[in-house]
């Protein structure tokens, strides 16, 4: 009787008619569905294995732990619900806790597992709750010995000697009843544990798992602890080398290829013959190899392709080297392993190798769709060549060449991947010399007739078909171009040989494998035999339907042979097609490839030039270069390009002219992005070094390198324009123009649209922040009016007239360039700065440079020990260069420090150094920062320095000193994490009372506050790093016309409506107006009647 749909299921507290609770039994149905865990009780301890199926790729090993400590001397394993599991476990910790503080010893495992069963039966009593979907193990070794008991969902608990539940539990169970618990020691149960897993595991043909164990027992003097690495490795590998000699110890007559219903008997050649296949594969190994290495090296040296006009060339490169690294691949991986086989006498690396190694995942697939890559490309090699020749209109361009070149793979495992989920198999094949598809079974379970047949028709007739009907497409070209010419039939006659070399060598490899597969599957052959009668009782699955098909030696290994050589046909063929070229096809290729390529990547115009000129010197039909660095150099950079074509990646230009050395930082941060993502960077600052150092592409005029930088401003009108930073700056990159605005100047975003009122934006060089008074207000105003009448001279009455002078006159007035810029990443963020009103092309990525600290040196971290001050003024401030009245209060108060102290210091060493301060010209300061041991940090006020110090929760002490600093300063005031004195007046006293304020450890505000914004900046949705990224790439992509918003253009008076305002004004005065005129007009008309009245 079933009491399912019946009502009976809806409640844990109610029994169905037949006496069953069927809550309880889902709650164990979801313990069966889980990963399986085994607990083996031994003479001494206690083991515990658990199986962590890996759910997906992304999943990180060690993570979703099953195997928990509930006290120091108590283990428990789970499987089912890990989130019900978790809360037992937290139930269990709770005992534990609780009867150690009363008692003062341990829980005993038996009173610790009555009530962790009891709590989990009361789950089962009530309608307003269910019961835990989980099991539990729990272990203890005691004074008595070693405990183990398991509590399913349902309450019931009892004792054991070895359990399993989970999924495979039955399997286990049966492979743990084989064992003699009671005489085995912790390190045999460990050996044991990991083979019944991997057993069961195995059996399941589930996905992949990890291995998690524990142990506990006399050897760890009680205590619950995870198994060491070294012993878990050990257990693992002797796990699956026993799967692997039980795999390989069946019958000698017949091997199982498919666990469902495949058997193949292992044929047996002459010991003459499987010499011979030896020899022959060897023979076509080395000769392969050797042939195919000479083909790369010739298409490297020459940098030739077949009958290439400049916009398929780089396609018929790819296409050739994709031929030959199919076959260079198969003379390495696939002669060698089946030469050892014919050595042998039979297939030699065993069962799993031939289905399942753990090198190539499946050998015999992956040879197969090497071999199907082969004659895909050899394919579209014959049409594309057809359509240079007979349609030289049609050609292919770049795009069409790599959708084709993708489709050739696809193609490839389309052919190849049908037996890996059912139809159709592979396995040994031609006296188990090699691993193949199983031609040799008819198996109607698998389909494999209609698999044979499918490969037929599209691995062999199509392309046959295709290829033959494309190469006489060119010969009957040639020869109408002949005809009208009036030119001898020699070319053609040689280009015809050439055809039917091809044609003749595909045939010869392919054309007896397929016709042997044919026969096999579709006719009843005389030199096959009805196998049948093979005893194969031993097999668990029969099918008397299956024909097993044994070909004489021969015939066996003949294939085989002829399709293995096919990796020696394409070298002879590739070399044959060079030797006979059509020399009517183009002019200079190689030549006219070089300018097209280096025009792609917009290279200066030297190089241009001496590419063309070699171009005019060259009039044959192919160039051979001889300078092979040359030719290397030019191969790469067609690979770079065809690279760049498919994966979308963008020339960048990132410029930073301005400022200081500081300001350069996000850039390269940004830069190192962009470039693992495949982008190519180049910066182009003031400042050499830090691109350069981090593996970015940099560019600085060489007047930025002199120690005097202007001298006057012609000077640098002159090395900027004149020299090859004109080239760089004309240079047009993919990206379009995106702002990376590192001070917080509100001026260039607000030509893009952006509002930037003046009570809510402070001026950065004022100690001014959002909480403004009336006068500061005032001051503020004042301040970024006058910001704004400079910026607009400078814009107009300098840099304008000199871009002008340089780029022409056609260039447009800066002011309006800026306002068309569609993105501006913006060094802020609400974490560390007021919340301001932006529109949408304005991104703020505070913090893109930071990152979390890494170790320090070991002499340095002796020293921060103590705790420590790191004391930095920034690279725009060099603090040797601070006045000496100043630099002995700095020394002096740094002497009455009770901690250590780091000091950025870029002069010659001090004197009266105090033994407790250390300097250096450049320490790593983020390490310092986000040290355990700091402090605090004293810092000029630097914009980049107190986001580092907000992100790494390091209390500072702020010393402005100009610019920005002030601002900067008052804004991290204001949030609470930094203390702000000023230099001028500063005293011995009053430097160190305030390192002391905010260094302190206890009851410091400081520290608090810098620990928010720490936490803030951290638990972001995304990374500003990736966020910059991902910002540059959407520009990039979409050219971000829709960022920009239509109030760039407006006026001030349509921006803020200022006419609408005015009409409504003008509108309402004269409407009152002529309401006062109507009222006055009847007033008097009455005054006047009353008065004649």
């Amino acid at each position: 009787m079933s009491s399912i749909g019946t009502g009976y299921d809806l409640s844990a507290s109610q029994f169905s008619p037949d006496g069953r609770v069927f809550q309880v039994e889902y709650a164990q149905k979801a313990v069966e569905n889980g990963g399986t865990v085994i607990g083996l009780r031994g003479k001494d301890g206690i083991v515990f294995a658990v199986e962590k199926i890996v759910t997906s790729k992304l999943y990180e090993a060690g993570t979703n732990k099953r195997i928990f400590n509930i006290d120091q001397h108590v283990g428990m394993a789970v499987s089912g619900l890990i989130s019900d599991a978790r809360q037992i476990v937290e139930i269990a910790r709770s005992e534990a806790s609780s009867y150690k503080s009363q008692y003062g010893i341990g829980i005993p495992l038996k009173y610790l597992n009555e009530r962790v069963s009891m709590y989990m039966h009361a789950y089962t009593l009530y309608s307003a709750v269910r019961p835990y979907g989980c099991s539990v193990i729990l272990g203890a070794y005691e004074h008595d010995g070693p405990a183990m008991y398991m509590i399913d969902p349902s309450g019931v608990s009892y004792g054991y000697y070895g359990c399993a539940v989970g999924k495979a539990k039955q399997s286990a169970k049966t492979e743990i009843e084989k064992l003699k618990l009671s005489e085995m020691t912790c390190n045999e149960l460990v050996k044991e544990a990991a083979r019944i897993i991997y057993l069961v595991h195995d059996e399941l043909k589930d996905k992949q798992f990890e291995l998690e164990m524990s142990w506990v027992g006399k050897h760890t003097n009680g205590k619950h602890e995870r198994i060491p690495a070294n012993i878990k490795t050990e257990a693992e590998a002797k796990a699956k080398q026993a799967m692997a000699e039980d795999s390989d110890s069946d019958t000698e007559d017949i091997i199982i290829l498919n666990s469902k219903t495949l058997i193949q008997t292992k044929f047996k050649l002459s010991p003459v013959m499987y010499i011979g296949a030896a020899i022959a594969l060897g023979f076509i190994g080395f000769f392969g190899f050797t042939a195919n290495l000479l083909v790369a090296i010739v298409i490297v040296k020459d940098a030739q392709i077949l009958w290439t006009p400049v916009n398929v060339i780089l396609f018929n490169l790819v296409i050739s080297i994709k031929c030959y690294f199919g076959d260079f691949l198969v003379s390495i991986f696939g002669n060698p392993v089946a030469m050892v086989s014919a050595a042998t006498g039979g297939w030699y690396w065993g069962y799993k190798m031939c289905l399942c190694p753990y090198l190539l995942e499946k050998y015999a697939w992956f040879m197969s769709t090497l071999g199907f890559a082969s004659i895909g490309n050899l394919t579209v090699m014959a049409v594309e060549r057809w359509l240079l020749v007979a349609r030289p209109m049609q050609a292919l361009s770049i795009r069409h060449a790599v959708i084709l070149a993708s489709f050739v793979w696809i193609y490839a495992l389309c052919l190849s991947l049908p037996p890996l989920f059912g139809w159709g198999s592979y396995g040994p094949e031609a006296g188990n010399v090699s691993c193949s598809v199983s031609w040799e079974v008819h198996d109607p379970v698998t389909k494999s007739e209609a698999y044979i047949g499918f490969l037929f028709v599209l691995g062999l007739i199509v392309p046959v078909f295709t290829i033959v009907s494309s190469y006489v497409a060119i010969i009957l070209t040639l020869k109408k171009v002949r005809k009208r010419a009036g030119a001898s039939g020699r070319r053609e006659a040689k280009i015809t040989k050439m055809v039917a070399l091809m044609i003749t060598a595909f045939l010869l490899a392919w054309s007896p494998y397929a016709a042997l597969a044919i026969a096999a599957q579709y006719f009843n052959v005389s030199i096959y035999q009805d196998l049948r009668s093979i005893n194969i009782q031993t097999i668990e699955k029969k099918n008397t339907n299956i024909i097993y098909a044994k070909p004489s030696a021969t015939v066996a290994v003949l294939p085989a042979l002829l399709a293995k050589s096919s990796i020696c046909y394409n070298p002879i063929i590739y070399a044959e097609t060079k030797k006979g070229r059509l020399e009517n096809l183009g002019e200079s290729c190689l030549s006219t490839y070089s300018v097209y390529f280096f025009e792609s990547l917009r290279t200066n115009k030297r190089t241009r030039n001496r590419i063309l000129k070699e171009k005019k010197k060259s009039r044959r039909t192919f160039v051979k270069m001889r300078n092979p660095i040359a030719t290397v150099v030019l191969f790469l950079l067609a690979v770079s390009i065809f690279c760049d074509g498919t994966t979308h990646a963008y020339n960048v230009l990132m410029a930073t002219m301005g400022g200081t050395k500081s300001h350069t930082i996000p850039f390269v941060a940004l830069g190192i992005s962009l470039k693992t993502r495949g982008h190519n960077v180049t910066l182009l600052s003031a400042f050499p070094g830090p691109a350069a150092n981090n593996g970015l592409q940099e560019f600085v005029p060489p007047i930025f390198e002199k120690e005097i930088i202007l001298e006057s401003m012609e000077e640098l009108d002159r090395e900027l324009f004149e020299s090859n930073t004109h080239s760089v700056l004309k240079r047009v990159c993919d990206t379009g123009d995106v702002r990376a605005q590192v001070a917080l100047y509100s001026g260039s975003i607000s030509r893009q649209g952006n509002p930037s009122p003046w009570s809510v934006t402070p001026y950065f060089g004022k100690s001014l922040t959002q909480d403004m008074s009336f006068v500061q207000r005032i001051l503020n105003a004042a301040c970024l009016v006058s910001l704004r009448i400079m910026h607009w001279f400078m814009i107009t009455g300098y840099l304008q007239p000199v871009l002008r002078k340089y780029l022409g006159n056609q260039l447009p007035d800066v002011r309006d360039l800026t306002t068309e810029i569609p993105l501006t990443l913006q060094n802020s963020h609400y974490s560390v700065a007021d919340s301001v009103p932006y529109l949408a092309n304005v991104v703020n990525v505070a913090c893109l440079h930071c990152k979390p600290a890494t170790h320090l040196s070991p002499d340095l971290e002796t020293f921060l020990q103590r705790g420590f001050i790191f004391v930095s003024m920034g690279s725009s401030v060099r603090a040797s260069g601070m006045p000496e009245a100043l630099r002995q209060i700095f020394v002096a108060a740094f002497a009455t420090l009770p901690c250590n102290v780091v000091w950025k210091w870029e002069g010659m060493k001090i004197k009266d150094l105090p033994s407790n301060v250390r300097t250096a010209a450049w320490w790593p300061q983020q390490e310092l920062l986000g040290h355990s041991k700091l402090r605090a940090f004293v810092s000029h006020g630097g914009l980049l320095s107190l986001h580092e110090a907000a992100y790494h929760a390091a209390p500072t002490l702020v010393l402005p000193v100009f610019c920005d600093h002030d601002g900067n300063a008052a804004q991290a005031e204001k949030l609470g994490y930094a203390l702000v004195m000023d230099l001028a007046g500063i005293s011995i006293g009053s430097l160190r009372d305030g390192i002391l304020k905010v260094a302190a450890i206890h009851n410091n505000s400081y520290r608090t506050a810098a620990k928010k914004r720490s936490t803030l900046l951290r638990d972001l949705p995304i990374n500003p790093r990736k966020l910059a990224t991902w910002w540059v790439e959407h520009v990039a992509k979409y050219k971000g016309e829709h960022l920009k918003s239509s109030t760039r253009h407006m006026s001030v008076i349509h921006y803020y409506s200022i006419d609408v305002v005015i009409f409504y004004v003008i509108t309402l005065t004269l409407l009152m107006y002529g309401l006062k005129k109507l009222c006055w007009r009847t007033i008097s008309k009455q005054a006047v009647k009353k008065k004649i009245n």
